[in-house]
């Protein structure tokens, strides 16, 4: 599946955001602009694959811009003490893919 973005939500999923508890699957600090000073999670600075659920979002379409709050569930590295934290991720810095068995209404 290919990477959903504020410009193509809407045309993949039919909305302009995500429902709270859908599965993502996010490529943190794969995105397209990683170079801005967004917030980093705690001990995070090398790009990594993250599973999560949205919690909230919040969506800047004219900016091209969202922000994602999501409760961690699964992640690609050492990190495992962040599984089941609440975390930011953010578009454009980190990348975003509905997971397998996600559902969309």
């Amino acid at each position: 599946m290919t990477s959903i973005r504020p410009s193509t939500i809407n045309k993949k999923i039919g909305s302009t955001h995500f429902n709270d508890n859908t599965e993502l699957m996010v490529g943190y600090l794969e995105g397209k602009d990683t170079t801005k000073p967004y917030e980093r999670i705690h001990g995070l600075s090398i790009p990594c694959g993250i599973t999560i659920f949205v919690v909230d979002m919040r969506t800047y379409p004219d900016k091209d811009y969202w922000v994602i709050i999501g409760r961690i569930l699964k992640i690609d590295n050492q990190h495992n003490h962040l599984v089941n934290t609440v975390q930011p991720f953010y578009y454009p810095r980190d990348s975003f893919m509905l997971a397998n068995n996600a559902s969309i209404p």
